[in-house]
């Protein structure tokens, strides 16, 4: 029906752990799961083809990641130094970032967000490395074209609305309020990408 939103995803260590190489300001040496305690916050998540994309595109070796049944878990155990690294989305992590309890060592896409220019993107440190997770709203497949039409006007409208476009954007998430056809069209871009790191992060069916 509609894309209502983007929470970029960014791997999230404990204020004393190095970064990503090549990061400004930032030594290389960057935590993966597998060469530090790292964590996800579910088999079924974003979080492993996440966690798989950038030890692809920064050299490091794979591994195991503990996983949790959710971020907030996941985030209590980074909190209290149990774990060195998360992958998580924006939204998970936003307000431990900004009490200081832990550091954001980027979001994962292209360009930095307009809500957290402070935060650098994963793509200054490695080109062409961009994974975007997004929020979306569904209707079953047999439902009319005119109801699927209605509702994602409906829905854009209520993504126009000051209070909460500002909700949205203090906790990270870029608005997006697409058309059915553009939000079918991001689907099926995004399937063979998201596949390829599926396979990476070795996620199988249970």
């Amino acid at each position: 029906i509609i894309c209502g939103g983007i929470p970029p995803p960014m791997p999230t260590p404990t204020p004393g752990m190095p970064g990503m190489p090549g990061m400004p300001g930032m030594p290389a040496g960057m935590p993966m799961p597998g060469t530090a305690p790292g964590g996800i916050m579910g088999r079924g998540s974003i979080a492993p083809p996440h966690a798989a994309a950038a030890a692809a595109a920064a050299g490091c070796p794979g591994g195991a990641p503990i996983g949790f049944g959710g971020g907030a878990p996941a985030m209590a155990d980074l909190v209290s130094r149990r774990l060195d690294v998360i992958f998580t989305p924006v939204v998970e992590a936003i307000e431990q970032v900004r009490a200081g309890q832990v550091r954001a060592l980027g979001i994962t896409r292209q360009a930095r967000s307009a809500q957290m220019p402070d935060i650098p993107a994963v793509g200054e440190a490695l080109p062409g490395y961009v994974f975007n997770s997004w929020l979306g709203v569904f209707a079953p497949a047999a439902t009319p074209a005119p109801v699927v039409q209605r509702l994602s006007r409906e829905v854009a409208q209520a993504l126009r609305q000051p209070a909460l476009r500002e909700r949205m954007e203090a906790l990270g998430y870029e608005v997006v309020g697409s058309t059915p056809e553009e939000f079918a069209a991001l689907q099926r871009a995004e399937l063979p990408r998201v596949t390829e790191l599926v396979r990476l992060s070795g996620a199988t069916v249970e």
